[in-house]
């Protein structure tokens, strides 16, 4: 039935398209032979074929078929309708910015936080688990977009106020966003904007980096962000071929060991002599090194035989809100200044 009316509008558009057109050149027949007799039909020989095939031309462009409406959308359809929907969306989640500290394995100070991502359920008011130290060096969505990024340095500023020393924020930075050419610009208008002072703002890029050849893309924002005054940091240091020739080409300032070496590194003699052997490489290249993701006190004991500058991990402290850094932070410098000291020298 469907098909038969098809058919049947159709018809009734071809009739309309034509009918105008017949309509025109029978008056136009009748009006020439009323005024010039016989020699009209020769006229109307002459310039009917073409009036003809223009005005066929003309009215056959005309939509003969209804207008086409846009497909619904069969899952809104089922919502609407009752039914389930075949793909239900998951909770909104936000961007929400821990901090984990830094210490120095010379003075067991604290030396900088590391500005770690994690994301608050809407539908659930607990903590959702920060990621781990390796899954930031690896993963590529931490401060994928500037405005995770600018969130970061707000709360990174409001951490620095509580502090009564100056400490050195470091973000990861994404693939995407070491690829921005404006990202210089746009760091610069935060900065000032937000009132940090760019000395006291570390940038980790990314681990994949350490697979290539750095392009000159990258090299020129390296060395933008370093004129601005922010220092750079190199995450997966150790797990590529290209290292050294980043720290060289990018100007980096701190070489973020890869965490799979580092990882029970005080019970596998092997990878002890990896690591010593990256450390070495690091110190030749004139920059300080940063072991994440510790977790033992024996992985923190070796690292600092083994001459690593700083450590990182939850053996020291997981990712933390600012109120949780902020006590951490007192109480940890209030156990420095218990420490008895050596007076005048050993002897």
């Amino acid at each position: 039935m469907q098909h038969d009316l098809k058919l049947n509008l159709s018809s009734r558009s071809t009739t309309r398209r034509h009918l105008p057109a017949g309509l025109v050149l029978l008056l136009g027949f009748a009006l020439s032979v009323f005024w010039f007799g016989w020699q009209g039909l020769i006229f109307i020989g002459f310039i009917a074929p073409p009036l003809l095939y223009l005005a066929s031309d003309r009215w056959g462009s005309t939509p003969s078929e209804p207008m086409r409406t846009r497909p619904l959308d069969t899952t809104a359809t089922a919502r609407s309708s009752g039914g389930t929907d075949p793909k239900p969306r998951e909770p909104m989640q936000h961007a929400r910015t821990l901090f984990q500290p830094q210490i120095s394995t010379h003075s067991g100070m604290i030396t900088g936080f590391s500005a770690v991502p994690a994301c608050h359920n809407n539908m659930n008011t607990d903590m959702a688990a920060p990621l781990s130290a390796t899954e930031i060096a690896k993963d590529e969505t931490p401060f994928s977009h500037f405005s995770s990024l600018t969130h970061a340095l707000h709360r990174a500023k409001t951490l620095q106020r509580t502090s009564h020393f100056p400490f050195i924020i470091t973000c990861s930075l994404s693939t995407e966003q070491v690829d921005d050419v404006q990202l210089p610009a746009k760091l610069e208008w935060e900065l000032d904007r937000l009132d940090i002072k760019p000395a006291t703002l570390r940038l980790a890029l990314p681990q994949q980096l350490c697979l290539h050849t750095p392009p000159h893309l990258i090299i020129s924002t390296c060395r933008d962000l370093r004129t601005l005054g922010c220092g750079i940091a190199l995450n997966g240091f150790g797990s590529g071929p290209h290292c050294i020739e980043i720290i060289q080409k990018c100007g980096v300032d701190i070489a973020i060991i890869d965490p799979s070496l580092t990882n029970d590194v005080d019970k596998h003699p092997n990878r002890r002599r990896i690591l010593s052997a990256v450390v070495a490489m690091a110190q030749d290249s004139g920059v300080e090194t940063l072991a994440c993701d510790i977790r033992t006190a024996g992985e923190h004991s070796l690292l600092s035989q083994l001459g690593c500058d700083h450590v990182q991990g939850d053996g020291i402290a997981p990712p933390m809100q600012i109120q949780e850094a902020t006590t951490w932070m007192h109480t940890h410098s209030q156990k420095l200044t218990r420490m008895p000291s050596v007076v005048g020298g050993i002897r």
